[in-house]
């Protein structure tokens, strides 16, 4: 199953892992995550890894980075990757997550083929059926 609108694309994978992409100078606001939030609560009932990518010039306000503390509590989430393609991505990502610190284990990784082996590796996968 897959979510589209102008600033993200959510996907529920057939190996049972979430997806999420921002597309380019998306502005992230709590309002986008609460729309998030409701996505990944129809998407599945047991809780699944995800796995974050964008595109550049991707921001998040400040109230949607306090946001993202609450409603980290309430995904189906075990846990994720995040994929910082440049330096300045990783930078920014390990900056952001050291303050931030996420209720379910997360790593920044350098590719997307990196992120998919840290899930397959870490956590048992539920495939879609």
């Amino acid at each position: 199953m897959q979510v589209e609108s102008q600033e993200y694309i959510v996907q529920l994978r057939q190996d049972g892992i979430i997806h999420v992409h921002y597309k380019a100078a998306t502005k992230v606001t709590k309002s986008t995550l609460k729309e998030l939030e409701k996505i990944y609560i129809d998407l599945t009932s047991i809780k699944r890894p995800f796995i974050f990518t964008g595109d550049e010039f991707v921001s998040i306000t400040n109230e949607a980075r306090k946001y993202a503390a609450e409603m980290d509590r309430k995904i189906p989430s075990l846990g994720s990757a995040f994929v910082a393609k440049n330096l300045a991505q990783k930078i920014l990502a390990n900056y952001y997550f050291k303050f931030n610190k996420p209720v379910n284990p997360l790593k920044v990784v350098g590719s997307f083929e990196e992120g998919l082996a840290f899930i397959n590796e870490t956590y048992e996968l539920h495939p879609v059926q």
